[in-house]
């Protein structure tokens, strides 16, 4: 399989993580507390507690995928540019589809902070609704769609990636390696400080161990999730490595191992580890057992995977809403959610094909004009190759 085959594949990766998360979303989300209503069917179909993995499933790809794309881009503002063409409008356009259909429709409603044209802003800012709720009080903000969250740490990713991909390539891997090491380990230290109220002999005050939590899980949340970001990165060197014929160093080694340990370590529970193995066997075989996934390239799950982000965006919320209002509580109530996914699908597949390209193309010649990615070159940098 070619170089470009297997980073196509990368796409039949994007299907199955949107796959996940579409079935959790559907019949394992809802099914809780005041939300315990929102299925017909209940927990009949309560087979995909798990499916929201495949947010994480999406950082390890976006790890892998930024890395390879800061190597082609020819400068931090280039870089920001290209990401934001990517980020930006289909947001708008889903929180905007979004809005006007709950509005229309969500006479219950079933999702207030849906409703409402104030929670624009933090969905076409990507910032957390908690950094308006503070800047503006008495004010109550919320993301039109809950699945939005998981832009904010994307966004802070991109910022950490690029800073010191821009700042010393040559030694990105250590500098990143040795930062994200730093940001897990705070993450750790102030979630065990809270639960304990002290860990390794250091006494933090309630408060102060809430407030700092709060920060980390809200603020500025990246540390939470950039294991998962640092096992992707890993992977593309790796994949990169491979890829030249070049023999994977030692240094290389030991950071996947150890960034794959603590990823395994965030598992907790037997189901998650199974799930946690398969991706990252998924991985592995991309890069050196590239045959036993090519199916994954394959028309059907790389349309998918392309269209993804705007399936992401749009299919929770609207969703859910039709799975209330239709799905009734038949033997054959699986098939109303079953149905909106295929057509969110070939919705999306066609909006990405035809609209996003046309917005994303006319945006790039008006604001970078017309550019090629550069083809992969030797490794550089503070590891040897050989």
């Amino acid at each position: 399989m070619t170089h470009q085959q297997r980073l196509k594949t990368l796409d039949g990766f994007r299907a199955l993580a949107i796959m996940a998360v579409i079935l959790y979303h559907f019949f394992s989300r809802w099914i809780f507390g005041e939300n315990s209503s929102l299925y017909p069917y209940g927990n009949r179909y309560d087979h995909f507690k798990y499916g929201y993995v495949g947010v994480q499933f999406f950082f390890i790809i976006s790890g892998f995928v930024i890395f390879y794309t800061l190597e082609g881009t020819d400068g931090l503002k280039t870089f920001w540019i290209r990401r934001m063409i990517r980020l930006v409008p289909t947001m708008i356009i889903a929180s905007l589809v979004t809005l006007v259909v709950l509005r229309l429709f969500d006479s219950t409603p079933l999702f207030p902070a849906s409703h409402s044209i104030a929670n624009l802003l933090p969905c076409i800012t990507f910032l957390p609704p908690a950094v308006f709720a503070a800047l503006l009080p008495g004010w109550n903000f919320d993301y039109i769609n809950g699945s939005y969250w998981s832009l904010w740490p994307e966004i802070q990713f991109y910022f950490l990636a690029s800073t010191l991909y821009y700042f010393d390539k040559r030694h990105f891997l250590r500098n990143f390696s040795i930062v994200s090491l730093i940001l897990i380990f705070l993450y750790w230290f102030v979630s065990h400080v809270r639960v304990s109220g002290s860990i390794l002999h250091i006494h933090v005050s309630p408060a102060t161990a809430d407030l700092a939590y709060r920060w980390l899980t809200v603020y500025v949340n990246l540390p939470e999730y950039l294991v998962y970001f640092s096992v992707g990165v890993f992977f593309y060197v790796a994949f990169k490595y491979h890829s030249l014929d070049q023999k994977l160093p030692r240094p290389v080694i030991a950071g996947l191992v150890v960034f794959i340990l603590i990823f395994l370590y965030f598992g907790v529970t037997w189901q998650k580890y199974i799930i946690y193995g398969v991706v990252l066997l998924l991985f592995f075989s991309v890069i050196y057992f590239s045959r036993f996934v090519a199916w994954l390239g394959s028309p059907f799950f790389a349309e998918i995977g392309v269209a993804s982000y705007a399936v992401y965006l749009f299919h929770e919320n609207i969703g859910v809403m039709l799975i209330h209002d239709w799905a009734g509580n038949s033997v054959f109530a699986f098939l109303v959610p079953l149905l909106f996914i295929v057509f969110i699908c070939v919705l999306c597949i066609i909006y990405t094909h035809t609209l996003e390209k046309r917005i994303s193309e006319g945006l790039k010649r008006f604001l970078l004009g017309k550019g090629r990615r550069a083809p992969l070159q030797p490794v550089p940098g503070d590891v040897k190759t050989s």
